[in-house]
């Protein structure tokens, strides 16, 4: 899809996600303590789910609890196959874990993984004793003999090999690793911290990390700090608009290289100022050139390169080589934006010269590639006509990218969706079905998606989750609205899950439809639910059918298109039984009244037709047909 983005000012403050790279090694070498850890603040996206469901293919035990990951390591690690998707962090650190099992396990990811590096590791694995069957994705793994000692890796690649291999070391009682050349060496200074967060302590010398005879992982509960690589989004906003921005909760934290980002952003001329609340960022009216070596900071140099093309005068980038291996060329796809933006850019070899300002907008290609679509769309604050294809890659590490930069961004965040030849301008592309029970909301909705190619989001299971949640904890009243917050509720293609449990059927019990107005009705519990809701369709690129009871009037009160269903009395309930195993069709049909009269009744977001809405009587249409009427209205 193609976000257009509107220039502006950014004020304001907002926080970003706990840190990927920590959440991953910390997962990691949670897994290899032999107990239960908690994680507090992990971070919530694909990389981070592709690392758990890693792990949990080689037997370790993870679960949500009250907003923080319990890792359960107790038991032996098995055999498996894990898909680490689009994640070079999984494949890397899961290739090394794998090395520890007993039996096989497969390792394979996505097209653009499977070019990524990946031999030096499996060639020092190999020198520890693995059998592993191929030098890239996909690979088999088997660990049998796998033992400890001194290793040589080549590092100048991707640090992540040195890490990889000194968080397994205390499983292998002592390891040496010593490498020539190491790419973003501050990401091993991260991972020796972790590491001694669990009780491992390692040596990190010129050349080489040692992990002693002896060191063993223990459980522990750790924290996850804000994510430094995400929070330069924000401050790079700031900087090219000349505006005012405040990162709340992020630190000076060694663990994080990316924060050298900052001290980058100084010396171009913006205020930083570090407080306990956080830093806040100001643009200045003019920024300055620099030359920096960003090999310690990979993933912040793409920012620095973009605020070079803001500046006045000539700025020298060195140390990018790795750029090129990352999820897509980003040393490439920077160079293309920024001249396709008219800024002159010089490559030779892996560095940089930015000399020429930005001064026109133009189609940039994100490749897939969530930083190419982070910083881009940052660019297009500053430089009005700017557009971005490929958005929806941002969903890897911060899906709520476009929502939480909102918040310093006003209505720059505009999105243009153009998919299956619609084209459809404004904050969403989505279809509001509205109506009471038993209208044929959700059957029509499910229907309608699958015809258009859309994803579909039924909000009503988001109720009757917290309804169910409530009735097996014996919550009520006030208290509905914290259980809300802390309830692990997810929609995945029609199914319905409180944690790993699938409750679509538990759901639609008569128990839970009797009790679900009264829940809903809450209005803590209301504002949780529409907020979810709206995350939901925004991390499905914006696009979505979506059916409820207050969609068109307050979850998208600007959806392209308004329906409002409605149906006889008596067809309502019959079609409420039907789907209800235990209740009888006068029984339904007195619940479905007196549920109209609460729904329409309560103050927060009551049961009412949009203004605009369009009216459709389902009570004698086949499904077919109401939704070759509702394609008819697009």
């Amino acid at each position: 899809m193609t976000r257009r983005i509107r220039s502006c000012r950014t004020y304001g403050t907002m926080s970003v996600p706990g840190s990927r790279s920590i959440t991953a090694r910390a997962l990691v070498v949670a897994a290899l303590s032999g107990g239960v850890s908690r994680l507090r603040g992990a971070a919530s996206c694909d990389d981070s789910e592709a690392m758990i469901g890693g792990l949990r293919a080689l037997g370790v035990r993870i679960r949500e609890e009250h907003g923080d990951l319990v890792v359960d390591s107790a038991n032996d690690l098995t055999g498996g196959s894990i898909w680490a998707a689009a994640s070079g962090t999984t494949a890397r650190f899961l290739t090394a874990v794998a090395a520890l099992c007993r039996t096989e396990v497969r390792i394979d990811g996505e097209a653009r993984l499977r070019e990524r590096p990946l031999a030096p590791l499996i060639h020092a694995l190999r020198a520890l004793g693995a059998h592993i069957d191929g030098d890239t994705l996909p690979i088999v793994v088997d660990g049998a003999s796998l033992s400890g000692g001194e290793v040589f890796v080549d590092a100048s690649a991707s640090s992540q090999f040195v890490s990889a291999l000194a968080m397994i070391a205390p499983n292998l009682d002592g390891l040496l690793v010593s490498w020539d050349q190491l790419a973003s060496g501050p990401f091993v200074e991260a991972t020796v911290e972790v590491m001694r967060a669990f009780g491992a302590i390692s040596h990190l010398g010129s050349g080489a990390v040692d992990v002693p005879p002896g060191e063993r992982y223990a459980p522990a509960n750790f924290s996850v700090p804000p994510d430094a690589g995400l929070a330069v989004y924000p401050a790079l906003a700031a900087a090219i608009t000349g505006g005012k921005v405040t990162i709340s909760d992020v630190e000076r934290d060694p663990l994080q290289p990316d924060l050298a980002v900052f001290d980058v952003l100084k010396r171009m001329g913006c205020g930083v100022d570090w407080s306990k609340g956080g830093v806040t960022v100001e643009g200045p009216q003019e920024l300055r050139p620099v030359e920096e070596n960003m090999g310690g900071a990979p993933d912040g140099a793409l920012v620095v390169a973009v605020a070079a093309g803001f500046a006045e005068g000539t700025s020298r980038l060195a140390g990018l080589g790795t750029l090129a291996h990352k999820e897509s060329d980003r040393l490439s796809g920077i160079v293309n934006g920024l001249r396709r933006l008219g800024a002159t850019v010089d490559q030779r070899g892996d560095e940089l010269t930015v000399s020429g300002r930005v001064h026109h907008g133009g189609t940039l290609d994100a490749h897939e590639d969530h930083r190419m679509a982070m910083v881009f769309s940052v660019a297009g604050l500053a430089q009005e006509g700017v557009t971005v294809r490929g958005d929806e890659s941002v969903t890897k590490t911060w899906p709520g990218f476009y929502r939480d930069m909102a918040r310093i961004g006003g209505d720059g965040w505009a999105i243009e969706v153009r998919e299956q030849g619609a084209r459809v301008s404004g904050a969403m592309n989505v279809i509001a079905i509205d109506g009471p029970g038993g209208s044929g909301k959700t059957t029509v909705s499910r229907a309608l998606a699958a015809a258009l190619g859309m994803a579909h989001l039924d909000t009503g299971a988001f109720y009757r989750a917290i309804t169910l949640e409530a009735l097996r904890r014996g919550v009520e009243g006030q208290a509905l609205g914290e259980l809300a917050r802390v309830v692990d509720i997810r929609y995945e293609e029609g199914r319905v899950f409180i944690g790993s449990e699938n409750v679509s059927a538990a759901i639609r019990t008569h128990a839970v439809n009797g009790y679900v107005s009264a829940v809903s009705a809450v209005p803590a519990v209301r504002t949780e639910m529409v907020r979810r809701q709206r995350e939901w369709v925004e991390a499905h690129g914006g696009s979505a059918v979506v059916d409820g009871r207050d969609i068109g009037t307050v979850v998208f009160p600007s959806a392209r298109l308004k329906v409002f269903l409605i149906a006889r009395p008596e067809i309502r309930a019959l079609r409420r039984a039907q789907e209800l195993e235990d209740a009888g069709v006068d029984l339904v049909q007195q619940d479905l009244a007196r549920r109209d009269g609460l729904d329409s009744s309560r103050p927060v977001s009551p049961l009412i037709p949009a203004p605009d809405a369009v009216f459709l009587d389902t009570s004698d249409l086949t499904l077919d047909q109401v939704v070759a009427k509702i394609i008819e209205m697009l």
